[in-house]
């Protein structure tokens, strides 16, 4: 389940960059996007949302691996504080979390601006992945 709906990205202008192929789970342009030596692959929409926070809300976990290998900031924060950890764990992604967390190490204790961990935006059914958290 997705957090951001997919009517949020700005088609209007067909503008067809990083986050929307993500968002279309399309790897291929996705890859093609990322050889380009001038693509800012942190590169934030108007909410402050990047490619990494789109491939965590939606559970793609090839194109989260792809978008880390290229150096994708897995810390950054949107305009509401939420990091791409707090994206998963809010969708109940758990071979994200797993993905961020131990092969990655996200940072557990960054606070949304609601003053909300990650792991505080799980559902109880996902209860086991907690003790991920350190």
């Amino acid at each position: 389940m997705s957090r951001v709906l997919h009517d949020d990205i700005d088609t209007s202008s067909q503008k067809k960059d990083l986050s929307y192929w993500v968002c279309e789970n399309k790897i291929e342009n996705v890859q093609e996007i990322l050889k380009s030596a001038n693509v800012n692959v942190n590169e934030a929409d108007e909410n402050g949302i990047t490619p990494l926070m789109w491939s965590c809300d939606r559970g793609l976990v090839p194109i989260t691996r792809l978008l880390l290998k290229h150096g994708a900031n897995i810390n950054d924060q949107d305009n509401e504080g939420m990091t791409p950890l707090h994206y998963a764990s809010l969708c109940g992604h758990s071979d994200i979390i797993v993905l961020l967390i131990r092969e990655h190490s996200a940072n557990t204790t960054i606070r949304d601006y609601q003053g909300q961990l990650a792991m505080d935006l799980l559902d109880p059914d996902d209860a086991h992945l907690i003790p991920l958290f350190p």
